[in-house]
């Protein structure tokens, strides 16, 4: 499936499962470049991902629908790997989650699992966390801007770029950091049966957000 967007740029559904070979096909006739945007590309060589990094192209990785559906290991590492402007997405929205919060967590996570996966199949133990927040971060920001082709426009915080900015507070139960640097977006240490009790008396469902639940319930919750 290809659709052409109206800035020119073609968003690829590509699975290295269903086609091998085919990113080496389309880079032989010069048909990947800054225009080409590939989703998925779960079992596409290194190979294959150095053509799409040499000629421009991009990558979309929907790490929670890659895991589910049984397409292969979620291209984020590889991409990185192999160099590609590597962003990432959601895809089908009645079984996964379409907020990025979570996408970077998941993608993260995985990431951070197939390479300790790797790490204890040499038989060696795994003593270091591969993988930074920065990464995933950076994956649906600038390199999503890049991938768009709005790398000019948007994507950074920087003069004369647009930007709409979402403040994060830390010292919040929800956005707080975690105690130790190697384990980012972890739950917080103190009880968690105040908050969740707060959640399920909220009124708003789904849509409540953390100021609503903290002024419903008074238990001292700041919100975002």
């Amino acid at each position: 499936m290809a659709i052409l967007l109206k800035n020119g740029l073609v968003l690829r559904d590509f699975n290295g499962a269903t086609a091998p070979g085919s990113l080496g096909w389309l880079a032989e006739r010069k048909l990947l470049g800054p225009h080409v945007n590939l989703v998925h590309a779960c079992n596409a060589s290194h190979e294959e991902l150095r053509a799409v990094a040499d000629a421009g192209a991009s990558l979309s990785v929907t790490a929670e629908v890659e895991m589910q559906m049984g397409m292969g290991a979620p291209a984020f590492r590889s991409g990185l790997a192999a160099n590609v402007t590597t962003a990432l997405g959601t895809d089908i929205p009645s079984s996964a989650s379409s907020d990025l919060f979570s996408a970077m967590r998941f993608t993260l996570q995985t990431a951070r699992g197939l390479a300790h996966l790797e790490t204890l199949a040499s038989g060696n133990a795994a003593t270091e966390v591969p993988f930074a927040s920065r990464d995933v971060l950076d994956a649906v920001t600038a390199a999503g801007a890049r991938a768009l082709g709005l790398g000019s426009r948007t994507g950074r915080i920087a003069e004369g770029l647009e930007a709409d900015l979402v403040v994060l507070r830390t010292d919040d139960f929800i956005s707080g950091p975690s105690p130790s640097r190697a384990t980012p977006f972890s739950m917080p240490t103190r009880p968690m049966s105040n908050a969740s009790s707060c959640a399920a008396r909220s009124s708003n469902g789904a849509a409540s957000s953390s100021r609503a639940i903290s002024a419903r319930c008074g238990n001292g919750l700041r919100s975002v």
